[in-house]
């Protein structure tokens, strides 16, 4: 479908893709929450990013703000782009390729989405910038083969064809567990945990692994490698293990 230049190129994220994914976030999170991730200097909408707590936390009116809540938000905002993907996929007539120049859209604002979320909002997204055109990068080389499927007619154009297509809106979930990872392996987390979300349905690799309990940084397969792959809602928690200090 594209050649190596040109999938170089597909990767790499300016400001208009930022602005793209931040509105589209904005769109999707709950109207409470819905200025979190432009926390910063500079901005007086009572929301602020607090980098030195465990791996960065939001606060709201220099408040707590519940990582649970925060990971709710992003499941909106996910939500979103499988719903972009979903209609982009149900077109027809499809055409191959320029279905795949609009999925390459929602793979960089999911990309860059669960950034946001993992950095501490669009301001800090800066940071973070190898690791989402990296990302990107990847999914790109999955979605061209699909794409090549596609257009070679070794895809059949049902339901299974959406549902795949709907992944790729998903995959800020890895990607901001990815980036939550590397902030704890820099911080002195020694040891991990998976956690099952309860609210969602679970494969059984995230089962097995939620059974090894603590285990040591890195040692777990990470959420979105396993069988639900970027359907997973399982997060990780870290601890130090000299201190006891537990982060999520």
């Amino acid at each position: 479908m594209w050649t190596e230049d040109e999938m170089a190129a597909l990767a790499q994220t300016g400001p208009g893709d930022r602005e793209a994914a931040a509105e589209r976030a904005r769109a999707a999170m709950s109207p409470r929450y819905r200025a979190m991730l432009d926390a910063g200097p500079g901005n007086d909408n009572s929301w602020e990013w607090d980098a030195a707590a465990g791996l960065g936390l939001f606060l709201w009116r220099r408040r707590r703000v519940n990582p649970a809540v925060v990971r709710r938000e992003l499941t909106r905002g996910l939500a979103t782009l499988e719903g972009e993907a979903r209609a982009l996929s149900q077109v027809r007539p499809l055409h191959p390729r320029s279905w795949a120049g609009g999925m390459v859209g929602v793979v960089k604002a999911s990309a860059l989405t669960g950034a946001a979320f993992a950095a501490g909002g669009w301001a800090a997204v800066d940071w973070a910038l190898n690791d989402v055109e990296a990302e990107v990068a990847r999914q790109l080389g999955y979605l061209d083969a699909f794409a090549d499927d596609v257009a070679g007619g070794r895809v059949p154009l049902d339901g299974r064809f959406v549902r795949r297509a709907m992944l790729y809106g998903g995959v800020g979930w890895a990607f901001y567990q990815m980036l939550r990872s590397q902030v704890a392996g820099r911080r002195g987390y020694t040891e991990e945990q998976n956690v099952l979300d309860p609210s969602a349905e679970h494969c059984q690799g995230c089962i097995a692994e939620t059974d090894r309990g603590w285990q040591p940084l890195g040692t777990l397969s990470p959420p979105g490698d396993r069988t639900c792959l970027s359907n997973c809602r399982c997060y990780l928690e870290y601890r130090n293990s000299e201190t006891g200090e537990v982060a999520e």
